[in-house]
């Protein structure tokens, strides 16, 4: 979170004076929620319970110093998120568990609006690829990505390898790769991508996806589009939690390295078991579509501007 910069809050007061309403996205605005008029309605919407994502981070990090420091900031993190949900008139949660969490730090008002998926995402064909080809994406900015991938590369990967050797690992999306091309040096069958500008393409390649999260908050949208591209998932119970997500149904569920490594080679080897799967999945992804989903925010940013038009003729 970067710190309050009161030249931003002065210019965010002078705007506010005039708007319907107010909306913060994720924890670094949240912040500001303060500076807004108390006539004026405001929303929060935090992508995740940062303060438990940090504080899981904290718990793993290497070293005294570097938990202690890290429990700070957990802390830190707790206390914005207090002070956003008490000011917001509205706090928008991607999940039940993230609307209980600030629920209990004083919302007067929460509404769910799950995580979606976009419509170009059902267009890939069902029909798996025979090549092994397995494919994790996500953002490397995000800590749990960047600590899974590497203890999947580490631990679990050499042993997918042992099973399936002409098995290959796709790594993509944007943020710093350090560690991730570290590990990825010291065993074979990896590609590191970085960023894509076309990942659709790579799901259509993929026979699965992955999602070796073992501490985080939310919902996973690598998850959602992968099912929704009808691409089976091997994950951790963190990994695929909160969506409905049932082992042996969508995908397979382990928390161990041995258990993830032998559930990425049943859906490499098993095509019946993979093409299931993927069915099952996309079924699953069908509860998330975009334009569903967001009809009751669409609907309350509506009454929003309704009021505010109402009073200004007023």
């Amino acid at each position: 979170m970067n710190r309050h910069s009161p030249l931003l809050a002065g210019r965010l007061r002078e705007l506010a004076s005039g708007a319907a309403f107010v909306q913060f996205d994720e924890i670094g605005a949240m912040q500001y929620v303060t500076e807004v008029p108390r006539e004026i309605p405001a929303v929060v919407s935090p992508y995740n319970v940062d303060s438990e994502v940090e504080t899981a981070v904290a718990n793993a990090a290497d070293g005294v110093l570097a938990r202690i420091r890290g429990r700070y900031r957990a802390r830190r993190l707790l206390v914005t998120e207090r002070r956003a949900a008490r000011r917001a008139d509205l706090v928008v949660c991607v999940s039940p568990h993230d609307a209980g969490h600030f629920a209990a730090a004083g919302a007067r008002e929460v509404l769910v609006v799950p995580n979606g998926v976009d419509e170009e995402l059902f267009s890939v064909p069902e029909q798996l690829p025979p090549q092994p080809r397995v494919l994790f994406f996500g953002s490397y900015l995000w800590p749990p990505n960047t600590v899974g991938l590497v203890r999947y590369l580490e631990e679990v990967w050499p042993r997918v390898l042992a099973q399936a050797p002409a098995a290959e690992l796709r790594v993509a999306g944007p943020g710093p790769l350090g560690p991730v091309r570290a590990a990825a040096a010291r065993t074979t069958g990896v590609r590191i991508l970085g960023f894509v500008p076309d990942l659709l393409s790579e799901l259509v390649a993929a026979r699965l996806v992955i999602a070796p999260i073992w501490f985080g908050g939310g919902t996973r949208i690598k998850v959602l589009e992968a099912l929704a591209a009808a691409r089976p998932v091997v994950g951790t119970s963190v990994g695929v939690e909160r969506i409905g997500f049932e082992h042996d149904c969508h995908g397979l569920v382990a928390d161990d390295p041995g258990g993830l490594a032998a559930a990425t080679a049943r859906v490499l080897l098993d095509h019946g078991a993979a093409s299931r799967y993927a069915h099952n999945g996309r079924l699953l992804a069908e509860r998330y579509r975009w334009r569903a989903l967001t009809s009751p925010l669409e609907e309350l940013y509506g009454r929003l501007i309704a009021r505010a038009g109402s009073a200004g003729s007023g």
